[in-house]
C-alpha cells in the first residue's frame, strides 16, 4: 500500500539505505527483496553482492535446523545452488515459516546497526518474496497486521496439538515436535516441560493436579495454536486420552515421542514385545502385583506415591518371587539401572518417576 514515491530501490547496498534512513529521521522502513539478498541481511552481511559475502545456505541450514528440520533436510539445504531452490525444499517438509524467522532477524540486524546511529530508531520491518511474487516471509509486525478477508463466524475451534517430549531431554524430541513447538501461541505442561521447551515470551498453562482445571483453561484458548506437552509418548497411559475424555469438542492432533517402555527396554538390553504393561503411576500396586501374577515378565510405570520400592514391597507382600529391574531417570545424564530380587529392591529407594521390569523366571 505504500505510494511509489515512498519506495526506493537499493540494490545489493541495504546498510547504506539504513544508514540514510537513520541519519534522516525515517520513522519507518520496510525491507522488501528476494529471499537470496534478504537472508544475507540476517546472517549481518551489509552489502548483498556475492563478492561480500555469501551465507544464504548455510544460514537457512541453521534456521531450519533450529526449527526442528531433520538431518538429512539439512544436508539438502547445504548442497542446493540457490535461494529459490531452498524456499521449494522448506515448502515440501513443512518448514516454511523458518523464513518468518529470517524476518525477524533482519529486523533484529537492521535495529543493532542503525541504533548507533540514531537516537530514535525508524521502525522496521521485513518483506521476503519469490522470483513470481509469492510472499515467503514476514517480520512480526507484518504478520500481526489485519488479515484482508473477514473473521469466519461462529465460535472458534479448539484445536490441540499433543506433542511426547519423550524422556524430558531436548534430544529425545522429533524434528516435528520441536516445530509444533516452535509454533505454538500457547504450551500447557508441567512446570519441569516448560522450563526446558516452551519459547520465550509464548503463553504458558501450568498442568496441575486438577485436569478440569487444565481442560477450562485449554477451552478459553481456542482460536490459538495450543500445544500440550506429555512425558514420554502422549499415547502410553499419557494425557491424550484424558484431553479426548475432558474435552469431547476438541480437534487433538498427536505427535507421538519416545516413550519410557522403548527407552528403558533399550537400556535394559532386552526387547519388550514380550512385556505385559502394568502401571501403579496415579492408582495403586494391586494392579502391578494382578499383572505379575498372570505374566511371566512385566513392566510398570509408577510415580512419587507408588515407587518402584513399593511395587517390590508389593510383590513379597503376595508371595511372587521375581527378579526386579529398575530404571531410573532414563535418558536422563543421572540416569541408573539397578537389578535385584523384589525383597533388595524393596529395601532401596528410587525415583517414582521410573520404569520396572519384573520377571517372574530368571532370563538366561
Amino acid at each position: 500500500g505504500a505510494p511509489e514515491t515512498a519506495i526506493v530501490q537499493c540494490s545489493n547496498f541495504a546498510g547504506d539505505v539504513l544508514d540514510h534512513c537513520a541519519d534522516r529521521g525515517v520513522e519507518r522502513v520496510v525491507l522488501a527483496g528476494h529471499a537470496g539478498k534478504l537472508v544475507k541481511l540476517a546472517a549481518g552481511i551489509w552489502n548483498t553482492h556475492s563478492r561480500y559475502g555469501d551465507a544464504r545456505l548455510e544460514t537457512l541450514a541453521a534456521l531450519a535446523a533450529a526449527a526442528g528440520a531433520p538431518p538429512t533436510v539439512v544436508t539438502k539445504l547445504l548442497d542446493l545452488p540457490t535461494a529459490e531452490a531452498a524456499a521449494e525444499l522448506l515448502a515440501e517438509t513443512a518448514l516454511g515459516d523458518v523464513w518468518d524467522d529470517v524476518a525477524d532477524r533482519v529486523v533484529r540486524r537492521s535495529g543493532e546497526r542503525v541504533a548507533k546511529r540514531a537516537a530514535e530508531l525508524p521502525l522496521c520491518d521485513c518483506a521476503i518474496v519469490a522470483y513470481d511474487g509469492a510472499v515467503l516471509g514476514r517480520s512480526a509486525a507484518l504478520r500481526a497486521a489485519p488479515a484482508a478477508s473477514p473473521a469466519p463466524s461462529g465460535p472458534p475451534a479448539l484445536e490441540l496439538t499433543v506433542v511426547g517430549v519423550g524422556p524430558g531431554a531436548d534430544e529425545w524430541l522429533t524434528p516435528a515436535a520441536w516445530r509444533a513447538v516452535r509454533a505454538a501461541e500457547v504450551v500447557a505442561g508441567g512446570r519441569r516441560q516448560l522450563e526446558r521447551f516452551a519459547p520465550a515470551g509464548v503463553e504458558r498453562v501450568v498442568v496441575g493436579a486438577s485436569m478440569d482445571e487444565v481442560a477450562a483453561a485449554l477451552r478459553e484458548r481456542a482460536g490459538r495454536r495450543v500445544v500440550v506437552l506429555a512425558s514420554g509418548d502422549p499415547g502410553f497411559y499419557g494425557i491424550a486420552a484424558t484431553l479426548r475424555r475432558l474435552i469431547p469438542e476438541a480437534a487433538l492432533r498427536v505427535l507421538p515421542g519416545i516413550s519410557s517402555v522403548q527407552l528403558a527396554a533399550a537400556l535394559a538390553g532386552r526387547p519388550w514385545s514380550d512385556l505385559a504393561f502394568a502401571s501403579a503411576h496415579g492408582l495403586d500396586t494391586a494392579g502391578v502385583v494382578q499383572a505379575a501374577a498372570a505374566h511371566p515378565h512385566v513392566l510398570s510405570l509408577s510415580d512419587a506415591a507408588h515407587p518402584p520400592q513399593a511395587i517390590a514391597a508389593a510383590l513379597v507382600a503376595a508371595g511372587l518371587q521375581a527378579r526386579v529391574t529398575v530404571v531410573e531417570r532414563a535418558g536422563l545424564p543421572d540416569e541408573r539401572i539397578t537389578a535385584g530380587d523384589a525383597a533388595a529392591i524393596a529395601a532401596g529407594e528410587f525415583d517414582g518417576l521410573s520404569v520396572t521390569f519384573i520377571d517372574r523366571e530368571e532370563r538366561p
